[in-house]
């Protein structure tokens, strides 16, 4: 443990009301010890829930993670606590590129620069996006190893199929209810309620997605 995250620990431990956490859970972010640096995060958020740096935080770690649909609602959430701040531009402007939205993208990184005109980061991004108007395909966001290409809505099918043919079809609610249907997996039993309580995490990431990529309810 280096220097400076032992000396922060101890400050935390002695005053946990402390906005400490917001340097610590930086420097265990920084060094790569994201989960501890998400508990960390999580502890003082749970303090202070209305402070836009320690969702900004929390968007960093989640960047980190590769949760990238919740690392963009976290800085929307900073950016409604504080409007002006430039991090949170510049975080949401980024995912917007990634996502291959780079109209939202500048209009992000315009209105930080409007803020901060001495930021030279800013306009450095924005050159980079007029040589290269597109993010490459590998980085486009993803749920488990797929790329997200639909939206679930309130009601969404499941029809699996594959080489042992049809195996059901589920009707499954936002919440991960199975409203009808069976889906019968490989040794034949019934598993229509586990894929329905999968489906709904599924669902609640893709609806998170098509906000980030303009795509409306």
């Amino acid at each position: 443990m280096s220097d400076d995250i032992r000396t922060l620990t101890s400050r935390l431990a002695e005053e946990p009301a402390s906005l400490a956490f917001l340097e610590l859970g930086e420097a265990l972010r920084r060094r790569g010890q994201l989960d501890s640096a998400y508990k960390v995060a999580r502890g003082g958020l749970g303090r202070y829930p209305n402070l836009a740096e320690a969702h900004d935080l929390m968007a960093r770690i989640f960047g980190d993670q590769g949760d990238l649909a919740a690392a963009f609602d976290a800085w929307v959430e900073a950016l409604r606590l504080d409007p002006m701040r430039t991090s949170a531009l510049k975080g949401i402007a980024f995912l917007y590129y990634r996502a291959g939205n780079v109209a939202e993208a500048r209009e992000h990184l315009q209105r930080a620069v409007e803020i901060d005109p001495d930021d030279p980061s800013i306009p450095q991004a924005l050159a980079r996006m007029q040589t290269s108007p597109r993010a490459p395909e590998s980085a486009q966001p993803h749920v488990g190893s797929q790329p997200l290409t639909a939206v679930t809505s309130q009601s969404s099918p499941a029809e699996p199929s594959g080489g042992d043919g049809d195996r059901g079809q589920l009707l499954v609610d936002g919440n991960g209810l199975r409203l009808s249907g069976s889906l019968v997996g490989p040794n034949n039993e019934d598993v229509g309620d586990r894929v329905a309580a999968e489906l709904a995490g599924v669902s609640r990431e893709a609806a998170r997605t098509a906000k980030l990529l303009g795509l409306g309810a």
